[in-house]
């Protein structure tokens, strides 16, 4: 297991152990968006081939990752980190509004 996950901007990839079950595969050809900036168009990209990285999504939406080598991850304004080999699951970073006291997903 990877002791170390990885956060870029608002999103945190946790490490997990093994898969979870009941992913459903996510078929790319070059490149993954991880995720795309609702008010900027900017974009997390994995920057990878499919024999690099195995994407799936798991019951509530949220991209599983196997990263089979190191994999550059890319955004315009957070620029360029590495990911290590290992299983990952996708969460966005929340804030909480203390006048609509709701939990929001951070938007980008």
């Amino acid at each position: 297991m990877n002791k170390k996950g990885a956060r870029h901007g608002d999103v945190d990839l946790i490490p997990l152990n093994s898969l979870p079950e009941n992913l459903k595969k996510v078929e790319f050809k070059k490149d993954f968006v991880l995720a795309e900036g609702e008010t900027t168009g900017h974009k997390h990209k994995l920057l990878c081939e499919p024999d690099m990285v195995d994407v799936y999504l798991d019951e509530n939406g949220r991209y599983v990752l196997n990263v089979k080598q190191p994999t550059e991850i890319t955004h315009e304004e957070h620029g360029v980190r590495t990911i290590n080999p290992g299983f990952y699951i996708q969460d966005i970073e929340e804030e909480y509004d203390v006048f609509e006291e709701e939990l929001n997903k951070v938007q980008d």
